[in-house]
């Protein structure tokens, strides 16, 4: 049987930290959403669909990590049930690790590059509903954010109600930030996974020597033989493909972080608690860069011979990885999502506002929330609704004076839109 001495500790290690890890994470991510969907009728829970995106294809990153350090158990300790297993099929199973790793993170890379591209597209059109649910709602959070009126299915702006609120510039030019960040994440890794393509298709004869000494070399490697592994590197690293493993790996960080911070940006505004909810994006942006950091070691230990620099490369690599992942345990176990919408409205002390609808006369006491926006509170259920459009432009929102409420309500001219609270 194949043995590599001290690493079968080192790789036991990483295998059962591995799972903390993507248990952390799935407990981060229920956190999150858990906290979103109790934080209604906040808009952002409907631009976290994105974020998703991009979390499901972390949680299948590390998951492809979890198993293919299962599958280097068998190489790294004698295992008496395994005694079938043959060595040349042991490193069959070592060659298919980067094919199930590239295997399974592209075609995510390729649905989320989908997804982003639908999204930029179905929201470039302002006058008709877009086909795509998510961009509706990218609407409805621009709108809450900009103080402006959504546009309706004719193209005629019609105001429901006016607000004191400027557009806001940081959202602005942040939006092109998170426009580049989803170009990013469409446009490399299409180009990369083509290139991958492309790759085993165009192999010249002299490509096809070095494919075989890097094959050999790799061989070699798992063999764990120090002395044969001597004065031996790999001689073309993009055709082993840890390079293509570690710009996805970059690009999708890069994405990813973006998309994190636009969504603090929208949840700081929106959301009550949003110091647990920066905590919880925080860890999966430090899990991104991490397996981002991991990828890149293992990259530069393939490049390297086993014995040598590599090793230690990849055994930091783990080490740094299974810290991290204790730290994450630790950290998600420690919360405690108490959290409820009526509750949140109950502490903030929205301001409320009567609005009455002059056609039918129909008086209604909203809550005015922090983006701007009218909610009706619903006292049976304790929950509450987006009351924004509803009412058409007979809607007028009295002041905090009854008198000027009935001074606007008196009013023959049905065209006045508002009245600023």
């Amino acid at each position: 049987m194949i043995h590599f001495g001290a690493s079968h500790v080192v790789n036991s290690i990483t295998v059962a930290f591995a799972a903390l890890f993507v248990c952390a994470n799935v407990l981060g991510a229920i956190y999150t959403v858990r906290t979103l969907r109790l934080s209604r009728p906040f808009p952002v829970v409907h631009s976290f669909s994105l974020l998703w995106g991009t979390r499901l294809m972390l949680y299948c990153t590390a998951s492809v990590w979890v198993l293919s350090s299962l599958l280097r158990l068998p190489l790294l300790w004698e295992i008496s049930w395994l005694p079938s297993i043959s060595e040349e099929r042991q490193r069959t199973l070592c060659h298919l690790q980067p094919i199930l790793a590239q295997g399974i993170s592209q075609p995510w890379c390729l649905l989320l590059a989908v997804y982003s591209i639908r999204l930029v597209f179905s929201h470039s059109s302002d006058k008709e509903k877009p086909p795509f649910v998510l961009a509706w709602a990218w609407e409805a959070i621009e709108r809450n954010l900009t103080g402006m009126s959504r546009l309706d299915s004719t193209g005629s702006a019609e105001e429901d109600f006016v607000v004191a609120a400027q557009p806001n510039k940081l959202w602005d030019r942040f939006k092109n930030l998170t426009v580049i960040g989803q170009s990013l994440v469409t446009a490399l890794p299409l180009t990369l996974v083509l290139a991958l393509l492309l790759r085993d298709t165009t192999v010249s004869p002299m490509h096809s020597s070095v494919n075989d000494l890097s094959r050999s070399f790799t061989e070699t490697a798992h063999r764990g033989d120090p002395e044969e592994c001597a004065g031996i590197s790999t001689p073309c690293t993009l055709c082993t493909c840890p390079l293509l493993s570690v710009i996805v790996s970059i690009v999708f960080t890069v994405g990813y972080c973006i998309v994190s911070y636009f969504i603090m940006c929208q949840a700081r505004r929106l959301v009550v608690n949003y110091n647990q909810l920066r905590r919880i994006l925080t860890l999966q942006g430090l899990t991104a860069c991490t397996v981002m950091v991991s990828t890149i070691l293992r990259g530069v230990s393939a490049a390297m011979p086993v014995g040598g620099w590599g090793y230690w490369v990849l055994v930091t690599a783990d080490i740094y990885l299974a810290a991290l992942a204790a730290g994450a345990v630790t950290f998600v176990l420690g919360l405690k999502p108490t959290y409820d919408a009526s509750m949140a409205l109950h502490y903030q002390m929205p301001p409320t506002v009567l609005a009455m609808d002059i056609e039918n006369q129909d008086a209604k006491e909203l809550i005015l929330m922090k983006d701007n926006a009218l909610y009706e509170r619903d006292d049976n259920t304790s929950s509450v609704s987006e009351r924004n459009g509803v009412y058409g432009r007979g809607l007028v929102v009295a002041a905090a004076e009854p008198a000027k409420f009935e001074a606007l309500t008196s009013t023959s001219s049905s065209d006045a839109l508002a009245a600023q609270t």
